[in-house]
């Protein structure tokens, strides 16, 4: 297998979904247990899932980037997101801009072009859509850009800081996994950055260099703790639950820590993990652990194509042709998306 229970497939799916799926378990009980510490509980699963292995039935329905028409020929992808409506968006990080396409598959539009003026790119990169509003925002550099349903663009914030993944609150705040280099060194931080592009918290402090060791680094930072599992490198994972609740963790710690829209911790979620060694016999498949939004562990999934998005029944996922060496949108329809319930809790 590709990825065995690594964290950083976890995170993707409490983003995607968090889900329960029925299908005629409703005798399974949760067998972990629930500990409080300093003020907050750490929710530990066993390493067997709730409901055990679910299986996605997929249909294809889109592939973009396939057409000859230039307009929909991809020069390198660095994300795909999707809207409320199905639109989608992918940003090109070498034609530095936004592809647009219907929920049919449809050229819509491009948004956006190399420049620096209001609403250019340096380097169009990752995409943030609010479903409420349709707005969306690319990050570029240190600046995010935000634009309407329409892709009108609205405003550009700077940023003193690079931005990677990223998400926008209630507020209008931003959460990001960010790039820092300052007088401690260098690495990576999860940041609540203000509407105005000023750091209003530093959730956690990441430096790849201080791998093996706990270092204190300032009140609320504590640099990476363990080294990399399996001959991968340690990496900030962070998420969005909803627009008042984030999620961090690193990739090789089997802990997910939830916090509020202050910052402030809620919760932790842990899994009993057996390491595993690799025998150079690995499928070429991607493993998934699917926790509830409480943090329970729920299903194990396991797919052939790596998933980039799964949303309102849609997975889309990037793959480049082994003969023309062009990437392509695949889009899936999931034919049991309707067994999908809500978050369980105990």
């Amino acid at each position: 297998m590709r990825s065995k229970n690594l964290i950083f497939s976890v995170i993707l799916f409490l983003l995607w979904f968090m889900i329960l799926f029925s299908h005629g378990h409703q005798e399974a009980r949760w067998k972990g247990r629930i500990e409080n510490e300093d003020g907050y509980k750490i929710i530990k699963n066993p390493n067997q899932p709730m409901f055990g292995e679910v299986v996605f039935d997929l249909e294809k329905v889109n592939v973009l980037g396939e057409e000859k028409n230039e307009n929909d020929i991809f020069a390198l992808i660095w994300e795909v997101q999707a809207d409320a409506q199905g639109n989608v968006y992918v940003s090109d990080i070498k034609d530095r801009r936004i592809k647009k396409f219907s929920s049919e598959g449809e050229y819509l539009d491009d948004i956006g072009q190399i420049g620096q003026g209001p609403g250019e790119f340096q380097s169009a990169r990752n995409i943030y859509v609010d479903d409420k509003t349709g707005d969306f925002y690319v990050s570029d550099f240190m600046k995010v850009h935000q634009y309407n349903q329409n892709g009108v663009f609205q405003k550009t914030v700077s940023i003193n800081r690079i931005f990677h993944t990223f998400f926008v609150d209630i507020d209008q705040s931003f959460w990001a996994r960010t790039s820092y280099m300052d007088e401690t060194g260098q690495g990576e931080a999860f940041e609540k950055i203000s509407p105005q592009g000023k750091l209003a918290k530093r959730i956690h402090k990441f430096s790849p260099q201080a791998l093996g060791s706990t270092k204190p680094s300032g009140e609320g930072e504590v640099t990476a703790v363990a080294g990399p599992k399996h001959g991968y490198e340690q990496e900030l994972i962070v998420s969005r639950i909803d627009e008042k609740t984030f999620l961090w963790a690193l990739s090789y710690e089997y802990e997910m820590n939830v916090v509020d829209i202050e910052g402030n911790l809620l919760f932790k979620v842990q899994k009993q993990e057996f390491p595993e060694g690799f025998s150079g016999k690995e499928k070429d498949e991607y493993v998934y652990d699917i926790f509830s939004k409480s943090g329970y562990f729920l299903y194990q999934s396991r797919f052939s194509e790596d998933p980039v998005v799964i949303k309102n029944g849609l997975f889309y996922t990037v793959i480049r042709d082994p003969e023309t060496d062009i990437q392509h949108v695949k889009i899936y329809r999931i034919k049991n998306w309707s067994l999908i319930k809500k978050d369980i809790s105990y």
